[in-house]
């Protein structure tokens, strides 16, 4: 937990955003329920102050709202039973259902880096090339796969927890 922020997020060597890192932690520390619920609050208080007007969640390349991050950002909020964050889940998810492309996928923005040699925290490089080839770049998902596989696993964790 040492890679935890002060604002409740986690951070991360490869992926761009806290969305994905935070949730792969939460997911890993929800398996115990007193550890769980003595990490969680920073964590979900943090992704529901992070969400947009519109419902998504917004990625820190251009500040606009990503089905990846959205997706990963309901999954970390459907692991908490508390009513208090379904109205931000339903939000995320109603964003996500109408922002689906017409072949079924979604958008895909710049999700991964790829850091040069060396550099030990990535936040503090400023060179950062977005879909080149090599070091120090920020890569987008450019067939969508990874971004939409991510998305319809939200959707069926949400269809799960209605059950």
């Amino acid at each position: 937990m040492d890679h935890r922020n002060a604002n409740g997020c986690w951070n991360c060597y490869w992926w761009i955003d806290h969305y994905y890192p935070t949730y792969q932690a939460l997911s890993a520390i929800a398996r115990f329920p007193e550890v769980f619920r003595s990490v969680y609050p920073g964590a979900l208080a943090w992704l529901v102050k992070a969400q947009c007007n519109e419902g998504g969640w917004s990625t820190s390349v251009d500040g606009k709202q990503c089905a990846f991050s959205t997706a990963l950002a309901v999954r970390s909020l459907l692991l908490s039973d508390e009513p208090r964050y379904r109205g931000a889940i339903a939000k995320g998810l109603r964003w996500l259902v109408t922002s689906q492309s017409a072949d079924g996928s979604w958008h895909s923005v710049p999700i991964l880096r790829i850091p040069p040699p060396r550099l030990m925290d990535p936040t503090h490089y400023r060179e950062w090339r977005v879909d080149d080839k090599g070091v120090g770049a920020y890569i987008r998902d450019q067939n969508r796969l990874f971004t939409s596989a991510t998305v319809w696993a939200a959707i069926f964790d949400a269809l799960e927890r209605s059950h």
